[in-house]
């Protein structure tokens, strides 16, 4: 990648970490698996990348490469037809991912792109995802894109990038980032991303309340975001506390 970190990362380099979790079905047509991003040396976070088998072909969305024992286990799933950007501050391995598989790249409208890399279909609300039963709500007033793909499976699944995390556990984390995680307010489940709230909530006395209130008036049961563990069953009401506690 020319550009190791997405613009407004707030000064930070990036890169990907060393580290990876296995692949692991979370559902039927779903599987999840994680990777780290690298901030400083011994600065490790975990990032998280979702995949949906979609008519025998696959749907991935936060593509992270693998090590080559778990990818080849990506593969035997299905084609990757299809890789998806939900927001601003994802994507280091999209570069990777095109190169290996070719797929249809799917983001928001102004994502910063690595070289190697070109949006080939928008996600704007109300036009089509690759998923179908599926519906997109954008975050209008964040400063960089940001993006939730609300799928009808499974009691209601929402697709989150930096919106909604679940921070649970510091798995996936270095020493040093299970600290600073906690330093910097990454805790628990539903938790409303601090570093983005940082950089690209609006100072308006509001902020992103108006955009979580319209997300809560969807079905949904489970969220899968951008880090942290499947939120399953409880993802709703676990977002309504969140949504709650930090807004009113």
């Amino acid at each position: 990648m020319a550009r190791d970190r997405p613009s407004g990362s707030g000064g930070f380099r990036t890169a990907p970490g060393p580290r990876s979790g296995p692949l692991t079905q979370v559902f039927d047509d779903v599987w999840w698996a994680w990777g780290t991003t690298r901030f400083l040396p011994g600065l490790l976070f975990p990032r998280n990348m979702w995949i949906v088998r979609e008519g025998g072909e696959l749907v991935v969305i936060h593509g992270v490469m693998l090590p080559d024992e778990e990818q080849r286990k990506v593969e035997a799933l299905g084609p990757v037809k299809h890789l998806v950007r939900l927001g601003a501050f994802h994507g280091m391995d999209d570069a990777r991912y095109v190169k290996r598989y070719a797929p249809v790249v799917w983001a928001p409208p102004g994502v910063d792109q690595p070289e190697g890399v070109r949006t080939d279909r928008e996600l704007r609300p109300g036009a089509p995802t690759p998923l179908a039963g599926s519906s997109l709500l954008a975050f209008a007033s964040s400063r960089t894109p940001e993006t939730v793909i609300h799928l009808e499976r499974h009691g209601g699944i929402l697709f989150t990038c930096d919106s909604v995390q679940n921070w649970d556990t510091t798995e996936g984390c270095s020493l040093l980032g299970g600290v600073m995680s906690r330093m910097m307010g990454f805790r628990g489940r539903a938790c409303i991303g601090p570093g983005w709230r940082k950089l690209c909530e609006p100072k308006d006395g509001r902020g992103f309340e108006p955009d979580f209130r319209r997300l809560l008036q969807l079905d949904f049961r489970h969220a899968l975001g951008g880090h942290g563990g499947p939120m399953l069953n409880s993802a709703r009401l676990d977002l309504l506390a969140s949504v709650d506690a930090l807004y009113t």
